[in-house]
């Protein structure tokens, strides 16, 4: 009987595993199978995360459009209503005064800003997603050189 590496060569000329080479090999199972769940749970916590990161990005965006819209469509009025005026008596008055006139500009600016930064934030969310969900970014440059 030769001993060596936790198998023993019997006269059969066979090699069987002794009680600890099965044990280890067990053991060593045991913990491929661990950290098997222990990237699971990465991976589907990753999911979770970057699924939960695009839909706040997607609210955001939404939210972010109206605002742009709302806000198009009052500068659009201010500065036609600029050139407006009524008359008070023998006075002419000024539909939309200038501050406000202004003021509609600054908040069209801030309604601009507030949109590219959704749409930005809403990209990266998505591309965390795609990346969550086991798509590597490489990939992408791949298909991009594919495409005509």
């Amino acid at each position: 009987m030769l001993h060596g590496s936790g198998y023993t060569l019997q006269r059969t000329r066979t090699w069987c595993p002794t009680w600890s080479a099965v044990r280890e090999r067990k053991a060593e199972n045991e913990l491929a199978a661990l950290e098997l769940m222990r990237w699971q749970d990465r991976i589907a916590s990753e999911v979770v995360q970057a699924h939960s990161q695009a839909r706040r990005a997607k609210a955001r965006f939404v939210e972010a459009e109206t605002g742009l819209r709302e806000a198009v469509e009052l500068a659009d009025k201010s500065v036609v209503g600029l050139g407006q005026t009524k008359r008070v008596g023998e006075t002419l008055v000024l539909v939309f005064r200038p501050i406000e006139v202004v003021n509609a500009v600054l908040m069209l600016a801030q309604a601009y800003d507030d949109y590219f930064r959704a749409v930005g934030d809403s990209n990266r969310a998505q591309f965390r997603l795609y990346r969550a969900l086991g798509h590597p970014a490489d990939r992408l440059a791949e298909l991009r050189a594919d495409t005509p």
